[in-house]
């Protein structure tokens, strides 16, 4: 099922200068699973958001793939204003019936995206992460 989210920041209305829509996918490479019992992995991506000092707040959650290369076909859209700190952080977690194992948490500012067209970053030797920006 393909989710498409836009966080807006209203702080964004009173600040002068441009603003643009950021949009970016997350996937995974070479995941292991932490299921001995289970096989092969269950991962599912956290998207948390920023901006300012503010604490993050979950913003969307995609659903779980049983894959160690996933790549999940959600959308992220963020408003995007060069004048304030926004960051994002995605959390790659395994699921499982009675708790959540955390793969690894990355966290980077939008404007460290906008000329890359992919971030790539290790999951604590998990795996990789990748943020592909469109």
């Amino acid at each position: 099922m393909n989710a498409k989210l836009v966080v807006c920041v209203l702080v964004a209305l009173a600040v002068s200068g441009s603003c643009q829509t950021i949009r970016f996918k997350v996937s995974c490479r070479g995941l292991t699973s932490s299921d001995l019992l289970w096989g092969s992995p269950d991962p599912a991506a956290r998207i948390n958001y920023a901006f300012g000092s503010n604490d993050f707040t979950r913003v969307a959650e995609t659903a779980t793939l049983h894959t160690n290369n996933p790549a999940w076909a959600d959308e992220f859209s963020f408003q995007f204003v060069a004048e304030l700190s926004q960051r994002v952080q995605v959390e790659i977690v395994e699921k499982d019936a009675l708790f959540d194992d955390t793969y690894g948490t990355v966290t980077f500012n939008m404007a460290d995206i906008i000329g890359s067209g992919t971030l790539e970053r290790d999951l604590n030797g998990k795996g990789t992460l990748v943020v592909s920006y469109y």
